[in-house]
This record gives structure tokens, sequence and C-alpha cells, in this order.
């Protein structure tokens, strides 16, 4: 169910309420067939609620204030073993503001601020008798602050700078700088261009599953006392461009890496409450080439990656 209502005020505002609810379900309990091999009962869902508020400013740019609130929530059950239940939930609410200014024809300048409160709670029972429990809860400041400028038909350059506070329980606080920079080139009339993207990333949510189950649940983990926050340096490089008027095709390079991906710890100390996720390092890299028709009769796109 998904629910939007807009409207603007005298002086022009735009103010824009949203709800969203879903819920999946795959249940075989119901089943009596005895030669059936496993009962389940396999759930998961969504609710999100948020209000916008924009303010349109004179010579271009806006103003614009949001709130929200989320959850996601899954469980999977067996009831022919004791009643065996994982299940996995995170919420998250959310206040941010954002500011767009256009000082000149070429230059925007963007700002923003947010604060974020989440929770997570994933749970291991059986026969009534909790054996695994994770829980947590977090508070996220972010800032940022970005520039803009273009020269018709020649440069495109963006340059940003993220700063983010989080404060996790249990958990000590963390702080880090994300510097970020893209540059796009143009040849020909804009009909090549070459581009050039380098970047700092920062996450503090993980989403973890056990790929060797053929059927199995995303558990939901704050950083903090059990596992760390992800950080990711990141170049992107690429060509792009036009063939007449009907064709555009796109190559680009990646290298990624990972500072504190995690996984689950096979192996961890029962008598540990924060020995059962594991985290390391990571390193991605490839190619993607994407070619695309935009115009005519018939159109539609190709992509090959390398991964």
């Amino acid at each position: 169910i998904q629910t939007i209502v807009e409207g603007w005020t005298p002086g022009g505002d735009r103010i824009m309420l949203t709800a969203y609810t879903g819920r999946d379900v795959f249940d075989l309990t119901s089943l009596d067939d005895e030669d059936f091999p496993l009962r389940i009962d396999l759930d998961w869902g969504n609710d999100a609620l948020g209000a916008r508020w924009t303010r349109l400013r004179r010579g271009g740019g806006s103003f614009d204030v949001r709130a929200n609130f989320s959850r996601y929530l899954t469980g999977l059950t067996f009831p022919d073993f004791a009643d065996t239940r994982l299940s996995s939930r995170i919420k998250q609410g959310q206040f941010r503001a954002d500011l767009d200014l256009r000082p000149s024809e070429r230059v925007s300048v963007q700002v923003g601020t947010s604060a974020e409160r989440q929770f997570y709670k994933n749970l291991f029972s059986s026969g009534g008798t909790e054996f695994g429990s994770q829980i947590g809860n977090g508070w996220l400041f972010g800032t940022y602050v970005q520039t803009r400028w273009s020269a018709p038909r020649a440069w495109l350059v963006e340059l940003g700078l993220r700063a983010d506070g989080y404060s996790p329980d249990p958990g000590d606080w963390v702080q880090e700088i994300a510097p970020r920079l893209a540059v796009k080139r143009f040849f020909g009339g804009r009909d090549v261009a070459v581009k050039v993207a380098v970047g700092r990333y920062t996450q503090f949510v993980h989403s973890l599953r056990d790929e060797e189950l053929p059927i199995g649940l995303d558990f939901w983990v704050l950083a903090g006392a059990r596992a760390p926050h992800t950080i990711s340096d990141q170049l992107q490089v690429g060509v792009e461009g036009y063939h007449g008027i009907d064709w555009f095709w796109s190559l680009e390079g990646y290298v990624r890496s990972f500072d504190g991906v995690v996984t689950f710890n096979t192996a961890d100390d029962p008598n540990d409450d924060f020995d059962d996720i594991l985290s390391g390092d990571g390193l991605s890299y490839g190619v993607d080439l994407m070619v695309r028709k935009e115009t005519g009769a018939v159109n539609g796109w190709l992509a090959v990656s390398y991964l």
C-alpha cells in the first residue's frame, strides 16, 4: 500500500506526505503431506513514513527539509524443529535539511546536514529459548558541502566534502571526513567526453547473509562494538559519447578498496557476545560497457560488465 499527498502553500512552497507498507509471505506450514521435506514460514516487509517541505529561491535553487521514519522486518521459522526462528529488524528515523544555491549561471553550491537515529535487533530462538541475540542503536550526524562548475561544451567539475559523526551503543564515537572530486572534459562539441572521479565513502550499517544456504535471511547490523564501520576509497575513469542523435555509448573502469567488510564468524566463542562477526579488507575492480539507442521506432540498450 502506497500513499502520496502533495500540496502547495499560497506562497508557492511545496509540501509532500508519503506513506508505504508492504509484506511478502512464503508460508508452507499448513501443508499436511508427510512426504514434504521441509515446512517453512518466511516473511519480510517494509514500512515508511515521510514528510517534505520545499521552498524555491529567487534566482534559482531551493531549500528543502525532510523528516522520515522507516523499518524493515524479516523472519524465518521452521515449525518442525521446535519452532526454530531466525529474525532481523532495523529501524531508522531521520531529519535533514538541504540548501541549493545558484550564485551564477556556471556555479551551483549545495550544503546540507542530517541527524539519524538507528536501531537493530537480530534473534535466534528454538523451543522458546533464545540462543543468540544481537541488539544495538546509534546516532549518525552528517554534514556536507559540494560545488559544481561548468563551462559550456568544455568542462564539468564537481567538488565535495562530507563529515560524519557516529555514536553507537554499544561502541565508541567515530568521526570521518570524506572528500570527493569528479571531472568531465568534453571534446568535439560535446560528442565525446572523458571523465574521472575519485572519492571516499563511509557506511555505518551492514547487511550479512550466509550465501551457502539456499534459504536465508539478510541480517542487519549497525557498526559499533560488534562490527566496524566501512571506509571505501574509489576511483573511476571512463569515456562516453554520442554517434549522431540515435546512439549513446559509454566505457568505464573502476577500482574500489574497502576497509571494514564483515561476515559471520562460524567459529565464534559462545561466551563472547561480540565474537560473532569477522571483519577484514576488500578490493573490487571492473569494466562496464554500455550501448544505448535513444530515438527511432526501435530503441533499447545493451550492457556488458567484467567484475
